[in-house]
């Protein structure tokens, strides 16, 4: 029987890859659709690079 920790920390880490996958793989399509709308599209980039990988460090 696994304990539910580890099944909660492993679900953890499936959020945190597909978080990664949806920030990064359509990335280009998303900056542009932003940099059409608005300019603020490269520091919302930025704030989201670093809310992310803040949370892989707390994670690890």
């Amino acid at each position: 029987m696994v304990s539910p920790s580890v099944i909660s920390y492993q679900l953890s880490v499936i959020s945190y890859i597909l978080w990664a996958i949806l920030l990064y793989s359509p990335q280009k399509y998303l900056h542009l659709y932003l940099s059409k709308k608005r300019k603020i599209s490269l520091d919302l980039k930025v704030q989201l690079d670093y809310i992310f990988f803040r949370h892989i460090l707390l994670i690890i």
